[in-house]
């Protein structure tokens, strides 16, 4: 047996005392539940608000004991008891929650200062705002509790205080992080977070701020089409910003490689434009479009969109237009097709053709018809649509002289003929084929060309024209610049002039009548020449009334000279053919030659005065005095007197003595006027 002195009995019963207090105790937790802690919200002033659901079992019920502290280690301290067991919440103040998460658990305690044991330790959210600069504002915070409650959403809403007392739900998210875009100018902002929980309550965060501007640019509007209207002007459209503090739209054009604002459009819905001092009706125009906000923060530029400009190259001779236009660029879907519509003559535009390619050739067209021609781009997705300028295309054969008029046809060389005519400048002629025939029925053959000119009046040189051996005929064929070849003009036939001479001093002219003027030949002016030197005064006049194309010209009173006559005659209009002209035409220069006249004196005498035969020498006319020889012999031959002068004679002398009375042999050589060379013997007698 173990005996127990008295200071080992006072120790057991203090042992039994504390055996007797722990299985008391034991018992009460046992039967005892704490209150379910679900949230924990921060006032603005720092109070915290715990929210807990109440326990099924709360024993011998004194109060609940609200234990807090600083750090999740503790040491925890006893704040507040709440006496109500139906209670649900409760208030701690003060408390440091909104300088740093504040760590809170609850138990329930019993009759005999019984506690049951915390179900969890939760904490109160701190959320942190900073501002980086950047025109966002970054929020970071804590959890209530590390996993989330079973009965936690896990989703965390972020308000935003703007204005003052004004709280808005930007944004939502299961991370501890969130970044704000700040969408006002200048502004002290404050944000909370919160959580909910099944049971219906919300932990709240502690309240955060800072100064923010906003430097986000707005987000780039994407540009829809360019477009021209019925007037040629640009109309550029756009969808609106995403971005809601959009107060406008900014419209770029690329002016001389420089992107250059031509207006300001005021309104985040306002999504077109026409740019009234639009060239987009004579060339393609680029745009560009940027949106800017309510703190003036512009966004770059968006994609580069051009105006469609259609353009036609009409073939005149084909009678065909060639549509070309410039690809459509930065469509949002791509471009599908082209889309050709036609109007002819005003009416209704209809689908001409649909086309991949930007070039259309549109043939077999109307000649004297209008056309005109739009051109639609059509993106992949068949629902936005680009339209080019109204192009019209009036299309005509090339314009057919009204008249070519050949005025006239002279010669102007032995062996050259001018051809003058008159030209319809307002025809669509490209040059003019001179042709020429031997007679007035033809053939005519293509002699050469005289390029079209503004000039109405035009000219042309035969050089490969005999006009000393016959008549030519002309005329003058328009050629359009798709070488049809209009009517021939009227015909101008030159004057073939010719000439004979007879031994009665007569010269015999006869021509051929000047046709085709528009007025009638009013008469022949004729004009003589004597040894190739032609006067400029006509010998006479025949009417063309007269009905006589020969004229005979006695020459019997010009002696003077070799006999070689030259004319012409010069045909004269008798009125204004139309065009402020009385036009005229020169023949060919016809020679008729007199044959020369030569008498010699048989006898002659020397000395005796008063006789009017005193010298010897022959009478001539017509004779070349360039080429002439006279020469005198005496009975044995010797010759003692010569001259190739036809004005000098002899005067009966010998070496300066008279030569004795006698008969003498002379020898006379001289050339005509045909150049043919006549020798011419004798004698004569000298007489004293």
């Amino acid at each position: 047996m173990f005996l127990m002195n008295s200071g080992m009995k006072k120790y057991f019963f203090v042992l039994s005392f504390i055996a007797l207090f722990f299985s008391n105790r034991s018992e009460a937790v046992a039967n005892t539940a704490s209150p379910d802690v679900r949230c924990i919200s921060v006032a603005a002033n720092g109070d915290v608000t715990l929210t807990w659901i109440i326990p099924v079992n709360t024993g011998t019920f004194t109060g609940y004991h609200i234990f807090t502290s600083n750090t999740f280690a503790g040491p925890y301290t006893d704040v507040l008891t709440v006496a109500i067991a139906a209670q649900t919440s409760a208030i701690i103040t003060p408390t440091n929650a909104n300088n740093a998460p504040v760590y809170f658990y609850v138990e329930t305690n019993n009759t005999g200062n019984v506690f049951s044991a915390p179900i969890d330790t939760l904490a109160s959210i701190k959320l942190n705002v900073t501002n980086p600069g950047n025109g966002t504002a970054l929020l970071n915070w804590n959890p209530i509790h590390t996993p989330n409650l079973p009965t936690s959403t896990g989703i965390y809403d972020v308000y935003r205080e703007y204005p003052t007392g004004t709280w808005t739900l930007v944004g939502s998210t299961k991370n501890l992080i969130f970044a704000d875009t700040i969408t006002v100018c200048k502004a002290f902002l404050n944000y909370k977070v919160q959580l909910a929980d099944a049971s219906g309550c919300i932990s709240v965060s502690s309240i955060a701020g800072a100064l923010f501007k906003d430097l986000i640019v707005p987000h780039i509007p994407l540009l829809d089409t360019v477009s021209i209207n019925p007037a040629g002007k640009a109309t550029i459209s756009w969808y609106p910003s995403y971005s809601t503090n959009v107060e406008g739209y900014i419209v770029y054009q690329n002016i001389g490689g420089i992107w250059t604002n031509i207006a300001n459009v005021v309104g985040r819905l306002t999504t077109f434009y026409t740019n009234p001092a639009s060239l987009a009706a004579t060339k393609s125009e680029q745009y560009r479009v940027a949106a800017y906000d309510s703190c003036n923060n512009i966004s770059p530029m968006g994609n580069i969109h051009n105006s469609l400009f259609l353009k036609n190259n009409y073939n005149v001779c084909a009678v065909s237009n060639t549509l070309s236009w410039n690809p459509y660029i930065n469509m949002i879907s791509g471009i599908n097709t082209y889309n050709i519509y036609v109007s002819i003559n005003g009416a209704g535009f209809t689908l001409l053709a649909t086309t991949t390619d930007t070039l259309y050739e549109h043939a077999n067209l109307q000649s004297a018809t209008t056309y005109c021609y739009i051109v639609k781009a059509l993106d992949n997705s068949n629902t936005r649509t680009s339209l080019s300028q109204t192009l019209c295309t009036y299309t005509h054969f090339p314009k057919e002289p009204n008249f070519a008029y050949a005025r006239t046809a002279t010669v102007t060389s032995p062996s050259s003929n001018l051809i003058l005519a008159r030209t319809d400048t307002s025809a669509e002629i490209s040059n003019y084929e001179i042709e020429r025939a031997d007679n007035a029925s033809g053939p005519f053959q293509i002699l050469g060309t005289v390029p079209s000119s503004a000039n109405p009046n035009i000219s042309y040189t035969d050089n490969t024209a005999l006009p000393n051996q016959q008549s030519y005929f002309y005329q003058i064929v328009p050629v359009d610049s798709c070488g049809k070849e209009a009517p021939p003009s009227n015909s101008a036939q030159t004057i073939f002039l010719q000439a004979s001479a007879d031994n009665n001093f007569n010269n015999t002219l006869s021509w051929n009548p000047y046709t085709q003027w528009n007025s009638a030949v009013s008469g022949y002016k004729i004009y003589r020449g004597i040894d190739g030197v032609i006067s400029s005064t006509p010998i006479n006049f025949v009417p063309a009334s007269s009905g006589q194309n020969t004229y005979i010209d006695n020459v019997s009173n010009e002696l003077q000279g070799t006999g070689v006559f030259s004319y012409y005659v010069e045909a004269f209009a008798s009125l204004d053919d139309g065009f402020n002209f009385i036009d005229s035409s020169a023949s060919n220069i016809a020679e008729a030659l007199q044959n020369p006249k030569f008498f010699v004196p048989n006898a002659f005498t020397p000395g005796i005065h008063g006789n009017a035969n005193t010298i010897f020498k022959p009478i001539s006319v017509y004779i070349d005095p360039a080429d002439y020889n006279f020469t005198i012999y005496d009975r044995y031959g010797r010759q003692f007197f010569n001259t190739s002068n036809p004005q000098q004679g002899w005067d009966g002398s010998i070496g300066g003595q008279d030569a004795p009375v006698g008969v003498y042999v002379y020898f006379i050589k001289y050339k005509a006027s045909n150049g043919q060379y006549t020798e011419q013997k004798g004698t004569v007698a000298l007489i004293r």
